[in-house]
């Protein structure tokens, strides 16, 4: 039998600078993927005679998700429809898909192998905010046109990442598996991402070392890296993220209270004077937990950080030595200027802080044994 849709219908017509729209009911004849759809309605549109995009847009709470689809889809969207079960290994028959967006539903089991036929997808695969289980397929590096949005975030998958990740050579933003239970180590092979410029994150998973020094050559990264809260990490934070320099926005290295990170803060990290918002190297413990070892020092290079306008936090480690006098430099931070619970810290609050005089909001040192002062500008007068 076929299978009837309701379409929208655009047909841009040869040699014209207009397209006409229309509204119509598409029949089409059944493809290999056969099993009904449970009460679906498609809204289709129909580009140069191919089928550019499918969104399901009806009642579909608690229903399989449809595998009727047609083979010559190009972009595909189930998002937040309430679907159940599995994800159809029939989806990995979609060859001309370039999108595929199932986030936001409530599938369960494992994601398919077979999705690593999808060799055309070049805008995304997101499959986030559900209850997918199991490993990172390999085959998810079988993508070499994938830009965009890889997206894998507050699953329950619980494997090590892939080497293959490492050939999606295309990305350049929302490499993301924030959330799960990943365990192992970094592959080494990510750092062959080198058009990476956003979006870079496995914060919250179980990594057993730190990041490794490849990751250096992601020099066109500008915002979003992230690999805080994995409490099983070992290692040093590597010199090499000092090669980051076009940073700007969300850097954020920390720890929680199982971690036995005990190398210092590289001073090559100074070399992100382009950063402004987000720097953050902190125990996620709190007091208890200290990320960097009994002879880390505050490098005086943080003071280059200039461009830093929100949230400049180096908080919860075991550092000690003295508060530099350069992060008076720090003159357009406006909110948070923390170095709080870095109970090695000595000497006297250095009277160059008064060089923070856009700062607003929080001002934080704690569990230092320090002495003296806050300076009077800070805050526009004093505290």
């Amino acid at each position: 039998t076929s299978t009837t849709h309701h379409v929208s219908t655009m047909e841009r017509i040869n040699n014209a600078d207009t397209a006409t729209t229309t509204t119509t009911t598409m029949t089409t004849e059944p493809t290999t993927m056969t099993t009904e759809p449970t009460a679906t309605v498609a809204t289709i549109a129909v580009t140069s005679r191919r089928i550019s995009g499918i969104m399901y847009t009806s009642e579909t709470s608690g229903n399989p998700l449809p595998t009727n689809v047609p083979t010559s889809t190009v972009q595909l969207s189930y998002e937040g429809q309430g679907y159940t079960g599995t994800i159809p290994t029939e989806l990995g028959l979609l060859s001309m898909l370039v999108k595929l967006q199932l986030q936001k539903n409530a599938l369960t089991g494992s994601i398919p192998t077979q999705l690593g036929q999808l060799t055309n997808l070049a805008n995304g695969l997101l499959l986030y905010s559900q209850q997918l289980t199991g490993a990172i397929p390999s085959e998810l590096g079988n993508f070499p046109r994938l830009g965009l949005y890889l997206r894998l975030d507050n699953l329950a998958l619980s494997s090590t990442i892939p080497t293959q990740i490492g050939r999606l050579t295309s990305m350049r933003g929302h490499l993301q598996a924030v959330s799960n239970r990943l365990d192992g180590p970094m592959p080494t092979e990510l750092g062959n991402l080198r058009k990476m410029t956003n979006a870079f994150k496995f914060n919250g998973n179980l990594l057993s070392q730190w990041v490794p020094t490849e990751l250096g050559d992601l020099v066109k990264m500008k915002s979003s890296l992230d690999f805080s809260d994995n409490p099983e990490q070992t290692g040093a934070i590597p010199t090499e993220l000092g090669k980051l320099v076009n940073m700007e926005y969300m850097m954020e290295l920390g720890a929680s209270t199982s971690s036995s990170l005990t190398a210092k803060i590289p001073t090559e990290l100074g070399n992100l004077v382009k950063m402004q918002q987000y720097f953050k190297i902190f125990s996620c413990g709190g007091d208890t937990a200290y990320m960097l070892g009994d002879k880390a020092t505050i490098p005086t290079e943080l003071g280059r950080l200039q461009s830093m306008r929100n949230i400049f936090k180096i908080s919860s480690n075991m550092l000690s030595g003295s508060i530099p006098s350069q992060f008076g430099q720090l003159s357009h931070l406006e909110q948070y200027f923390t170095l709080g619970s870095n109970t090695m810290v000595t000497g006297t609050i250095p009277s160059e802080l008064g060089g923070l005089e856009k700062l607003t909001e929080f001002f934080e040192i704690m569990n230092h044994h320090v002495t003296g002062t806050i300076p009077r500008l800070v805050f526009g007068e004093y505290t």
